[in-house]
């Protein structure tokens, strides 16, 4: 990568800093009317945009009209005085030619004030009056006219001025030959007019050098072509500027030679040079040596100024063929368009820039008719080319050609973004002609009628095609540009693209009414109508909506998207449109709706259209494609308001489902898709109370859900029966059923389907739609009977295969246990009929889910699922235990209260929370019997061990310990700084306890391990307190406790083994098949637990931003290392008594970290650490 030195802009103590061509090619502009003013350093005489302002600029000139107006009124008016009539003199130093040419001593530039930008020179000797005077006489004002004419014509030039300072810039041999050879033919504008031809040939001979020249001197800067192509050199630059400069003074005089002579040296020769089939070396060391950025950036900036000072020229073509009064209606540029495949179209981002750049101002000029005839031309020529390059290449597209294709498209994008964009909006005038040019460029596609053969419409059908990607890109760069600079939520003032909307909602009526009225429709037809909803689509999804809520500050644009969509989901439209227009239809649905979810528009005017867009047709009865419905339920359903969703949509989802269902029975994945995506449907926690309710453990709690069948309207028996029968119970894992599926597939769908179950068990509680009540009891009640049996059987048949746990079976069978809870709960609380049953199945599962407890202890999805299970058997059995060994429970889950996970934690503490609390440890030595004598009131203790008066006593403690419900409760408290007191007060009690010496065995284990576990929550304020528990832990019980705190230290020792990250599962797979999205669920289930927690598989993608510390965090290893090893300098007692333990420990530390890379230490020899280590 080429560097080049620059000022440093930002300070420090180097004043020159090198820049990249990449970095360059982000400032570069061809823009001369706008980007010229701060490109460069101002204090930097010799940048390039001084050298242009001073040239080009009007308002910086040496001179002006009006100064010279100014003048002639102050000479008639009789003033006189040297200030009157002035000559500023600047003096250049000048050298002799190396063949002779040129003029011993100092050339000086008179620049005078009589006439605008003229300038005279002459020659002077070393000591030069700067301070002569000029005679004045009376004169008339035709002799005055007279003499200004005589000094424009026979006076300098603005050219010779800027000769002299490029002479003084550039010093090398090259350009000064150049200027020898120039200057004489300059020095008056007659001179000038008269040699205009030789000195354009001048420039051109030397703007580029050939290498095979025998006269070159090495002018080319190390740039070497051993062709003998032309090449840029030292000179290149400083000529681009004097031809600009040459426009300038020229004008329309030059316009002759630009199309033969200047726009090909530059654009062919110098941009695209051309490569030599000689050998393949030399093309590719070309390729190896693109063309400098500030040289690009040079030319295209001579092409602006030429394009500047020609512009009539250019836009009329011959402006000696044309009346003067038919400019305005015929100019269209249309000469320009031969040179646009070798610059918008070059392969070189920085030139398709700075073309369009160049192009842009040109093209503004143009009249509106002539400016959208162009556009058109190159849009439909674009077209062609490339659909006539893929038709040649029989679909065989290569590599080149495709980046060939997108180059052509990106580089007609930027020449119409630069077309329309205006300052921070877009062009009031140029913009709208921009948008019609491509709408118009689409919609001339339709008149191709379906009989010209399908080579035809394959190929109106690809030109539509290109024309819809240069209108998405150079939409797309629109959109950036009216938002860039501005935050994300400020709004957008209506008007800034307004006009845009209407530009392409008007083309989408007048398609959309094509379509309505012929009686034939095309694919191309259809295919033009999506690609202008799809530029709908793509600008309301900008940014989340945010032109379109914008936009609905103006009364006009509030229902106009509903009104459109009420017409393209009419009956007399869509069901002519194609599935891929269906499908496009759908997109724009759901990205307006989901933008505005509470627009009563919406819900009103398109609900009533669910029902007809998602029934099956005539023709689809056995073959039901539920695509549509299940894009509505992943795109459009989690987005809605729950009233809106329950009323509208879901009611349609369900039937659909069943019908087809009822239609496949033997392909009905698809139906499970849809109805999984409804059942499991997660509202975003916009209305949860964040510091009450954690919304990690709020979205672990929902995963098996209930809440879609809350505000659902009546749903009829028979679509829950078909649901339940035929889509969940279908495979009740017995070995005669399904023989073609494998058996991973079997329980990967079992697993997917026990989610959608409790749903369907809500919907059979709440179904009303018989005629006879009890009728609809016993039909209610059998359904119910049928799922609780396929519980059961699943339960056995999992457990028995459970043993070969190759496809991770205990992780279904969790999902299945879980499930089940939720079942039994809304049974239990709906149908009291079944409560016999329900005790029935709950006596089976019970000893399955001990079985699955202590098989899998570390498994957070067992520990969830039997949580759950635990807290319905207290609610159907109370009293009733999971087993009857609490104390061998408590010694297999102890240690996951040190897990960094957050959820394994969490369950197991309630898991632990059902057994009968325990008493505290009584010593019968320090009870005062005599208390129980006293007449009178006495104190009474809480749990806490205080009395009615605040003071702890240890004596005061007895009854059963509530350790266990108090680290439970602060576990499931949500991690903010608003509940920070509470955490902390929290982890006091249980440091309250430790102090007491009281605890059971095993509540200080538990205590011990939920406080190490809690030193991993990345939330700081809590650590100080956590490790002052586990001191106070560590001393009180120590035998119990300093087991658990020594393998937390040597753990710490020990470097992690990296987790999964959260971008290793997505949250949806929209481009699955039905069969591979029900495999994802279970990949899904089993990547969350390999990484503890790391991943996030419950919070919906739509929730709202939230003030919680996420509960898929934790503390890093360093962190964690420093609090662990702070607790044993608190605890200066325990570090003393078990120093044999711990200084091996900390010499283990110093041999891994330190002395690893200090082998020659001495002190790891004296000290004899290794051998220390190993005597441990």
């Amino acid at each position: 990568m080429e560097h080049t030195k620059s000022f440093n802009k930002n300070g420090g103590k180097n004043r020159l800093r090198f820049t990249t061509s990449k970095s360059r090619a982000k400032t570069a502009s061809a823009d001369i009317y706008r980007a010229h003013i701060g490109r460069h350093s101002i204090n930097s005489t010799s940048s390039t945009a001084d050298r242009e302002k001073r040239v080009h600029d009007g308002n910086s000139n040496i001179t002006t009209a009006d100064n010279a107006a100014r003048r002639n009124k102050r000479f008639k008016s009789g003033e006189s005085g040297d200030n009157v009539f002035t000559k500023v003199v600047r003096c250049f130093e000048r050298e002799n030619d190396a063949d002779g040419f040129g003029m011993i001593g100092r050339s000086a530039v008179i620049v005078t004030s009589s006439q605008d930008d003229q300038h005279h020179q002459q020659p002077l000797n070393d000591n030069v009056d700067s301070t002569a005077s000029v005679n004045r006489h009376d004169v008339n004002d035709e002799e005055e006219e007279h003499d200004n004419t005589q000094i424009f014509l026979t006076g300098g030039t603005e050219l010779l001025s800027e000769i002299e300072i490029s002479g003084q810039r550039n010093g090398s041999h090259q350009f000064h030959r150049f200027l020898t050879q120039l200057r004489p033919l300059c020095k008056s504008f007659a001179e000038l007019l008269h040699h205009k031809e030789k000195i354009v040939d001048l420039m051109c001979d030397n703007l580029l050098t050939a290498n095979n020249d025998d006269d070159d001197e090495g002018g080319n800067n190390g740039n070497t072509n051993n062709n003998g192509e032309p090449t840029v050199n030292v000179a290149t630059r400083d000529i681009l500027h004097l031809l600009g400069v040459l426009a300038r003074e020229l004008r329309g005089e030059l316009y002759p030679f630009l199309q033969s002579k200047i726009f090909p040296r530059i654009m062919d020769d110098m941009l695209n040079p051309s490569v030599s089939v000689d050998g393949g070396k030399n093309q590719q060391q070309q390729q190896k040596a693109p063309l400098d950025v500030e040289h690009v950036e040079s030319a295209f900036r001579c092409l602006s100024y030429l394009f500047k000072y020609n512009s009539d020229e250019l836009i009329i073509g011959n402006s000696h063929q044309v009346v003067d009064d038919l400019k305005k209606t015929v100019g269209d540029a249309d000469s320009l368009r031969r040179y646009y495949g070798k610059t918008i179209c070059h392969r070189r981002d920085i030139v398709r820039k700075l073309a369009s750049e160049a192009y842009a101002p040109l093209l503004r000029k143009c009249s509106e008719k002539g400016l959208k005839r162009h556009l058109i031309k190159t849009i439909k020529a674009l077209a062609t080319s490339l659909t006539n390059a893929q038709n040649e290449s029989q679909n065989q597209v290569s590599n080149s050609m495709k980046r060939a294709r997108m180059d052509a498209i990106d580089g007609v994008s930027l020449l119409l973004f630069e077309v329309a964009r205006g300052a921070k909006r877009v062009h009031s005038k140029t913009g709208k002609i921009v948008i019609r040019s491509l709408v118009d460029c689409l919609m001339g596609y339709n008149d191709v009628p379906c009989e010209d053969g399908n080579k035809t419409v394959t190929s109106a059908m690809r030109k539509a095609q290109v024309v819809y990607e240069v209108a998405s890109l150079c939409l797309y760069k629109l959109r950036g540009h009216i938002v860039k600079g501005t935050p994300m939520g400020e709004s957008i003032d209506p008007s800034v693209f307004g006009g845009v909307f209407d530009e392409i909602y008007k083309a989408l009526d007048k398609s959309i009414s094509d379509v309505k009225e012929s009686e034939s429709i095309s694919t191309v037809n259809t295919a033009i109508v999506g690609h202008i909803v799809d530029l709908v689509t793509e600008m309301v999804n900008f940014q989340d909506g945010r032109l379109i809520r914008d936009a609905s500050i103006r009364k006009a644009d509030n229902d106009r998207i509903p009104r459109l969509l009420q017409t393209l989901l009419s009956e007399d439209f869509y069901s002519k449109a194609d599935k891929n227009l269906q499908h496009q239809i759908m997109q724009l649905m759901c990205s307006t709706w989901k933008t505005n979810p509470d627009h009563p528009s919406f819900s009103q005017r398109l609900g009533k259209y669910f029902h007809r867009i998602l029934a099956p047709t005539a023709s689809e009865k056995d073959d039901y494609d539920l695509k549509p419905a299940i894009y509505l339920a992943k795109h459009l359903l989690p987005f809605l308001p729950q009233k809106v969703a329950s009323v509208a949509l879901i009611p349609s989802l369900l039937r659909a489902a069943a019908s087809s269902s009822i239609s496949n029975r033997d392909h009905c994945d698809d139906a499970l898709v849809l109805l999984h995506a409804v059942s499991t449907i997660s509202w975003s926690f916009s209305d949860l109370n964040e510091c009450e309710v954690d919304p990690d453990d709020f979205a672990a709690d929902s995963f098996f859900s209930t809440k879609a069948a809350e505000l659902l309207p009546v749903v009829s028996s028979d679509v829950t029966r078909v649901l339940v029968e035929t889509v969940c119970l279908k495979d009740d894992l017995k070995m005669d059923t399904l023989n073609n599926t494998t058996w991973i597939e079997r329980v990967s769908r079992i697993g997917y389907v026990v989610r959608c179950i409790p749903f369907l068990v809500c919907l059979c509680c709440s179904s009303d739609d018989s005629d006879c009540e009890e009728q609809q009891d016993e039909s209610s009640s059998s359904d119910l009977m049928k799922v609780l049996k396929w519980y059961a059987s699943v339960m056995k048949h999992l457990s028995a295969n459970e043993k070969n746990d190759v496809e991770n079976v205990h992780i279904v069978l969790a999902l299945v246990l879980e499930s089940y809870s939720k079942v039994a709960t809304v049974c239990f609380s709906r149908e009291p009929q079944l409560k016999p049953t329900l005790r029935k199945t709950m006596a089976k599962i019970k000893g399955q889910a001990n079985s699955l407890l202590f098989a899998h202890p570390k498994s957070c999805w067992v520990m969830k699922g039997v949580a759950a299970f635990v807290s319905t058997l207290s609610l159907i059995e109370p009293g009733e235990q999971l087993n009857d060994k609490p104390n061998d429970t408590f010694e297999l889950l102890v240690t996951n209260l040190s897990q960094p996970d957050h959820f394994m934690r969490l369950y197991t503490l309630q898991i632990l929370d059902s057994y009968p609390r325990r008493p505290f440890v009584t010593n019968h030595a320090d009870l005062d019997l005599t208390d129980d004598l006293e007449e009178g009131p006495t104190s009474s203790a809480d749990a806490t061990g205080k009395d009615d008066d605040g003071v702890m006593g240890t004596s005061s403690l007895g009854g059963p310990c509530d350790l266990i419900s108090v680290m439970k409760t602060l576990e499931s408290i949500p991690v903010a700084f608003k509940n920070e007191r509470k955490l902390t007060s929290q982890i006091s009690r249980v440091e309250v306890y430790a102090n007491t010496g009281k605890l059971p065995v095993l509540y200080a284990e538990s205590a011990i391990c939920h406080m190490l576990g809690l030193l991993n929550v990345k939330f700081a304020p809590i650590w100080p307190a956590a490790a002052r528990a586990i001191v106070a832990l560590t001393i009180s019980n120590e035998d119990t406790t300093w087991p658990y705190l020594y393998l937390a230290l040597q753990k710490s020792l020990q470097k992690n083994v990296s987790e999964n990250s959260s971008d290793s599962v997505a949250h949806h797979e929209t481009d699955l098949t039905s069969a591979e999205a029900i495999l994802n669920h279970q990949k899904r289930c089993v990547a969350w637990e390999q990484s503890k927690g790391m991943i996030d598989i419950f919070t919906p993608y739509n929730s709202v931003e939230r003030q919680t510390v996420s509960r898929h965090a934790r503390a890093d290893e360093y962190t964690l290392f420093q609090n662990i090893w702070g607790i044993m300098a608190d605890a200066q007692q325990v570090t003393s008594t078990k120093s044999k333990l711990i200084v091996p420990l900390f010499f283990e530390f110093m041999i891994d970290q330190y002395y690893t890379f200090h082998s020659d230490d001495p002190d790891m020899y004296e000290i004899g650490l290794s051998g220390i280590v190993e005597s441990r």
